[in-house]
Order: structure tokens, then C-alpha cells, then sequence
């Protein structure tokens, strides 16, 4: 990616998606509908996005800052991203 722009994220999504063509097997957004999901390193957001369209309650966890700042101003309802390491963050 050269910049973060919408046309570059979407392309960028999707190569990912096209990477890891069985995500859709192992990430079941139907069965998050309504819940609490936690993901781990946010890279880009692809996968964040998904999971929060799919109107789950989002918490996303990364150690770095570009990552976390790239997607915190993004605006679905429960939606939440921080910066941190997932052995020293306190959740219920």
C-alpha cells in the first residue's frame, strides 16, 4: 500500500481476502451478530470491518499505534479499538 486511501484499502482487502480465502470458513460473522468479539492485531482493519458490520460489539487489541489510530475513527456502534498487549490487558 502507498497511502490509506479508500481506493487503496479496498484494494488492499482485497488481496487479503484472496490471501486467506478461508477466513469465511473460520471467522463466522453470522454467529457474532450481538456479541462481544476481541481480535488481536488489527493490521489494516480487513477483518475489522467485517466483524463490525455484522453488528457484533468490537474490541480490537494491537501493540502498534499506526494500526490502532488507522481504525479508531471509524464509526459502528460498539465499535472500539485500543493500543495495547493482549498478556497485559485487563477484560471481563
Amino acid at each position: 500500500m502507498h497511502d490509506a486511501s479508500a481506493q487503496s484499502l479496498a484494494r488492499f482487502d482485497a488481496w487479503y481476502l484472496a490471501f486467506y480465502p478461508y477466513l469465511d470458513r473460520h471467522v463466522s460473522l453470522a454467529d457474532m451478530a450481538g456479541r462481544d468479539v476481541l481480535e488481536i492485531g488489527l493490521g489494516y482493519g480487513t477483518v475489522a470491518q467485517r466483524i463490525a458490520a455484522a453488528s457484533a460489539r468490537y474490541r480490537g487489541l494491537d501493540v502498534a499505534k499506526r494500526w490502532t489510530w488507522s481504525i479508531t475513527g471509524w464509526r459502528w456502534p460498539g465499535f472500539r479499538a485500543r493500543l495495547g498487549k493482549a498478556a497485559s490487558w485487563q477484560h471481563p
